[in-house]
């Protein structure tokens, strides 16, 4: 998996390094044209600074035939992070824009169940909804468990 967390300039900001998305392209060439690789996938973890441009990577995803996965961003200690929280904290608009954009993955483009279940779920830790977990698989149907 290539993490990719926003198209061109985007990934650049959200990395913080000017031309890290061409050399991320460079890899994903590499892997696409190297004969023991035979699924090259892309990992988009979402926080404030690309919330708004996840449409535009879904669609240069879809361009070259990548599938893509999203998550959302939660506070972790790295070398250069100063705030913590900064990054991470969506306001009540990102929430949204980025509930809606899960639904539209949910509805057109994700084919797995699961990821599709990954999703839902992320929506209602989004929206502080009720949480169900997997707990099980029975006869190809999920066996669920509420969280509170």
């Amino acid at each position: 998996m290539v993490s990719i967390d926003g198209y061109g300039e985007v990934h650049d900001r959200v990395r913080g390094r000017s031309g890290n998305f061409n050399n991320a392209l460079k890899v994903i060439e590499f892997l696409q044209n190297y004969p023991l690789v035979n699924n090259v996938r892309i990992g988009c973890t979402v926080i404030r600074e690309n919330v708004y441009h996840l449409p535009q990577l879904l669609e240069f995803c879809i361009s070259k035939g990548l599938y893509i996965k999203f998550r959302q961003g939660v506070p972790h200690q790295r070398l250069y992070t100063e705030n913590l929280l900064d990054p991470y904290a969506l306001t009540v608009e990102e929430k949204y824009e980025f509930v809606e954009f899960l639904e539209g993955l949910i509805s057109y483009y994700e084919k797995s169940i699961m990821q599709r279940f990954f999703y839902r779920s992320l929506i209602q830790q989004i929206t502080n909804q009720e949480s169900l977990v997997v707990i099980g698989v029975t006869e190809g149907r999920q066996l669920l468990r509420k969280v509170n």
